[in-house]
């Protein structure tokens, strides 16, 4: 049985990959903490705006680290409590 944690980082470094970024280890990490309270069937969705709300950071190289991550993470936070307001 394949752990939970390397399954969604697997998820996550692919989803990635295929909008042409690339992950640091800690970057990976840190949204595997973040994605794996998110029940499954919004795990996709959150996935799609983070790399959105990078991809919207004009990145100076494809590679992406964890404070990226983390400014993309609580921008999508705010969204949300902006949705549900």
């Amino acid at each position: 049985k394949i752990n939970m944690a390397a399954k969604l980082k697997n998820t996550i470094l692919s989803a990635f990959k295929m909008h042409g970024l690339t992950l640091r280890s800690e970057a990976s990490q840190y949204l595997v903490e973040v994605l794996t309270p998110v029940n499954q069937q919004d795990r996709s969705q959150w996935l799609d705006r983070i790399i959105d709300t990078l991809q919207k950071q004009s990145l100076l190289t494809s590679m992406v680290g964890k404070a990226e991550c983390e400014t993309a993470v609580q921008e999508c936070n705010a969204e949300q409590e902006d949705d549900s307001g």
